[in-house]
């Protein structure tokens, strides 16, 4: 895992680093692959946590830099657009400028001093990714922590569905033998 995080820093973003974080969920913490390939593609694409959290703290940074009082409604529309135009973002690399911009413009901030950002922004976006990644890994590691007992139902499941293909007692009383080529469908009681 922390070589991954390694790698991320020659990365430019979470939708570059998709394969290594499969491999390290899969492999290095062994969670089943069922849920990565559920769980991975939805946070890789959804779960923008980094680049919602660096959208948030540059809007209240420009707010402070040019000296605009900061109230609750600004920062509860800060933090809904932040999520909802992390959600919309596109996996390329400095889209968070562009991102901060449209938040700055919602709430009627000047939005000359943003340029600030752009001084640290290939160093943010690769701290935002590598938050995003890790917060994809922790999703997945939770949901598999929670849906154990459903794993173990599901293949306790798909191993009495092996044994009665094979063994089922309707096949003996039949004259081709206990071994059919046909498939039967699952006894469900």
């Amino acid at each position: 895992m922390v070589e991954m995080f390694k790698n991320m820093s020659s990365l430019v973003s979470p939708s570059d680093a998709s394969s290594q974080t499969y491999q390290c969920c899969e492999r290095v913490l062994n969670i089943n692959p069922s849920i990565t390939q559920f769980m991975l593609p939805l946070g890789i694409n959804i779960n923008m946590d980094g680049t919602a959290l660096y959208e948030m703290a540059a809007a209240v940074f420009i707010m402070q830099f040019n000296g605009i009082p900061i109230n609750w409604s600004k920062l509860f529309t800060i933090g809904l657009t932040a999520a909802v135009a992390s959600v919309g973002q596109a996996g390329i690399p400095a889209t968070g400028t562009t991102t901060t911009l449209f938040i700055l413009t919602i709430i009627e901030v000047p939005a000359n001093h943003a340029s600030l950002l752009l001084a640290i922004e290939r160093l943010i976006d690769r701290c935002s990714g590598v938050v995003s990644v890790l917060g994809d890994c922790f999703g997945v590691a939770l949901v598999e922590h929670l849906s154990t007992e459903e794993l173990l139902k599901m293949n306790d499941v798909s191993s009495d569905s092996l044994v009665t293909a094979i063994c089922d007692p309707d096949d003996l009383q039949q004259p081709h033998g206990p071994l059919t080529l046909e498939r039967k469908p699952l006894h469900t009681s």
